[in-house]
């Protein structure tokens, strides 16, 4: 059976995207992939795979009339190259998130689809209101976290709950990729090596909690705040480097290459402030990517974090986030740190996305 899998963003930048694309390769369906941006390692990496990629262009307007044109565009271009290449319907779309639904419209109800909603877009009637024109005659809905399909199951009066699909990576390279890459890493940024790394990996802002994790470390000199990713409050990664000079930023490194640090690392750190739904029942891909990496974790005590360590013990969950307790969740890691290593590894190892999937495809008849 054939796939086309339709987002409206830059996939190469969206780790459960090319998950996805690995599992049903593996499964051996034949898929398409209809985005926004390709780099020359991206496409390789599809083609490698036997995906075919079919880039259109990603205008970021800021404007309504620009990004009304932008999502007329990119609609017309989609209906065009299915309705080009396929005379048949014997195939399914598989739609990334809002962006994507809110372009395609209600165009997809002309078709057999299934929607991957990675988030709950709890502040955006548009885009509620365009998942609510089409999520009742998806075939199949994935979401990412638990809590998270009982809510949308709540607001859309759905007659199937939405089916958990957890951020896991799934396209990960050899053992000695990842070992070249480390020693690749570590000669280009010298200051981590013979350090204990506490990594936060993933969009750079205050929502991320991230100061007095600067401030419990100053002091401690065999530790390094290590921030892996995309500033997304500007102003923000100064101000934590002046609370502490020895912080570290890594630009965006495009999937799976960050693995590289991450494994190298000695910490994960995954605190979201409790400021929106969206957060309190968060599915950070980095949980199941430290996992991956035997990392022990500090969390702070929302309902989408607290599950899994109630379930596993990877690490240490905090009341507050404050600097004294941090210190004292970092000493109580390296007190039983084999142990926490060992049951971090179990998040990801329980995880089998594939089997998932392939369950419930197999439940679509045409």
């Amino acid at each position: 059976m054939k796939i086309i899998i339709i987002n409206k963003d830059d996939s190469e930048r969206r780790p459960p995207v090319i998950s996805v694309i690995f599992i049903l390769s593996n499964l051996g369906y034949k898929v398409t992939l209809i985005t926004c941006n390709a780099s020359l390692k991206f496409s390789k990496m599809m083609k490698d795979k036997g995906v075919e990629v079919i880039v259109l262009p990603f205008f970021n307007s800021t404007s309504y009339i620009g990004k009304f044109v932008d999502y007329v565009r990119f609609r017309k271009h989609v209906f065009n190259y299915i309705n080009n290449n396929y005379n048949n319907k014997k195939f399914l779309l598989w739609l990334i998130d809002a962006q994507t639904i809110v372009a395609l419209g209600k165009k997809i109800l002309d078709y057999k689809f299934i929607l991957q909603i990675q988030e709950l877009h709890e502040d955006s009637k548009l885009y509620l209101s365009k998942i609510s024109n089409v999520i009742s005659s998806a075939e199949l809905v994935f979401m990412p976290e638990y809590t998270r399909t009982f809510i949308y199951n709540f607001w859309f009066k759905l007659k199937q709950k939405p089916i958990v699909l957890p951020n896991k990576p799934y396209f990960l390279p050899s053992e000695d990729y990842f070992n070249k890459m480390s020693k690749k890493y570590l000669i280009e940024y010298p200051e981590l090596i013979n350090k204990k790394i506490i990594i936060y990996q993933g969009g750079i802002s205050p929502v991320r909690m991230l100061d007095n994790l600067a401030k419990a470390i100053l002091e401690m000199n065999d530790y390094v705040l290590l921030l892996l990713g995309t500033e997304q409050s500007p102003g923000y990664i100064d101000k934590l480097k002046r609370i502490n000079p020895n912080v570290i930023h890594i630009k965006y490194i495009s999937a799976p290459d960050y693995l590289a640090i991450t494994r190298i690392s000695h910490i994960g750190y995954i605190c979201y402030s409790p400021s929106s739904l969206n957060n309190m029942f968060c599915a950070p891909n980095k949980v199941n990517e430290y996992s991956f990496c035997s990392l022990p974790m500090i969390a702070n005590d929302i309902p989408g974090l607290k599950t899994i360590f109630d379930i596993y013990s990877p690490g240490v969950i905090l009341e507050n986030v404050d600097e004294y307790s941090l210190k004292k969740a970092i000493f109580k890691i390296e007190k039983s740190y084999e142990i926490f290593k060992k049951n971090s590894s179990k998040i990801f190892l329980n995880i089998d996305n594939e089997t998932t999937i392939s369950n419930n495809l197999k439940k679509i008849k045409f």
